[in-house]
Parts: structure tokens; C-alpha cells; sequence
């Protein structure tokens, strides 16, 4: 096996940060890049990469070995992402409405209007601005569909199983398998992996 560049795998880590600086706000120290660059050798591979980065980060303070030093936690992370989204949506919703906009919403049926107007905040407040000066029709709320949670033979895949699977396989199921990529879709939007 070929040997692995110690140099290589550290510049990878600082490369992360920089490119994800919120992570490196949260986890750069000494102590922590010393364990992530520890986890990343682990693996047994020979290039690194982000995915390889982050992932060494996830199982590291899932398993308590790495603590964050900004002081922040999750509340905090939440509280920070919902302010941002918040700001992106009131900058892109203040934006003047243009006549490329009157022809984006004069042309969409009512069902699209509706499904977007409820599943994207921005568009929804753009369109509560066109409603407003051009006078069209707000949709109503559509019915609540009940949620499922049943993933088939997934149902009791754990988070700590899914990131012992090999990369290969994960891919290979979340392509092929509708329910291994609904779990996966579920552990996602819920901030779990």
C-alpha cells in the first residue's frame, strides 16, 4: 500500500476550513486538526479529501472525542442559520419586481403557483409583492399530506450503520433503492448526517 503524504492529508484539513469557515470557526485548534488528521489516516487511504475531512469531524464529536471551540452548539447553529435565512430571503424578496417577473407568474398554472408558493419562501414573498401590485390570486394552503415513515427494510438502519457502509454501496443504494434514499432524505432534513 502506498504510503500516505502527512503533509497532504494537514493541507486538506486547513483547505476545508477555508473553504468552510464556519467549520473552522467551530473545530480549528491544535488538539482538534492533531484527532481529525488522526481519523482521516484511519481510513487507510491515500487521498484525501473535504468529504473525507468532514466526515473525520462528524464521527469525532459524535463519538465526543472533539469539541468545538467557538463556544457555540447546536441551539446556537440554529438560531445563526434561521437569522441568515431570514436576511437572504428579505434581501432577494425586496428586490424590485420586474416585467420578466409578471411573465414568470401570469404563466404558471395555479397548482405549480400554490406548490411553490408554499415549499420556497422566497418565492413566496416575491409573489405576495406581485399579488399585491399586480393583483393576483394568493393560493390557498394546500391539504396536509400524512408523512410516512416507512423506509422498508430500512426502518432500522442506523445512523452509525450508514457511515460504517462503504461509499460505494451507499451510492449505489441511494441512486437504485427509493428506500434507502427517502431514510437517507429523512437523516438529512434532519440534520442528522
Amino acid at each position: 500500500m502506498p504510503s500516505i503524504d502527512t503533509e497532504y492529508f494537514e493541507d486538506m484539513i486547513f483547505a476545508y476550513f477555508r473553504v468552510f469557515p464556519l467549520e473552522g470557526k467551530k473545530f480549528d485548534n491544535e488538539a482538534n486538526v492533531k484527532r481529525i488528521f488522526d481519523r482521516m489516516c484511519g481510513y487507510g487511504l491515500t487521498t484525501p479529501s473535504f468529504t473525507m475531512v468532514r466526515r473525520s469531524i462528524q464521527e469525532l464529536v459524535a463519538e465526543g472525542k472533539i469539541a468545538r471551540v467557538d463556544g457555540g452548539n447546536a441551539q446556537t447553529d440554529a438560531v445563526a442559520a434561521a437569522t441568515a435565512k431570514q436576511a437572504k430571503i428579505e434581501r432577494q424578496a425586496s428586490a424590485p419586481l420586474t416585467a420578466r417577473d409578471w411573465e414568470e407568474f401570469a404563466g404558471m398554472s395555479k397548482a405549480d403557483v400554490a406548490r411553490r408558493f408554499h415549499a420556497d419562501p422566497i418565492f413566496q414573498a416575491r409573489y405576495r409583492k406581485a399579488a399585491e401590485l399586480w393583483q393576483f390570486e394568493l393560493p390557498e394552503k394546500p391539504a396536509p399530506q400524512a408523512e410516512t415513515n416507512n423506509f422498508g427494510q430500512y426502518n432500522t438502519l442506523t445512523v452509525r450503520q450508514y457511515w460504517a457502509m462503504p461509499t460505494a454501496d451507499i451510492v449505489r443504494l441511494y441512486r437504485s433503492d427509493r428506500d434507502f434514499k427517502r431514510r437517507v432524505d429523512r437523516w438529512i432534513a434532519d440534520g442528522l448526517i
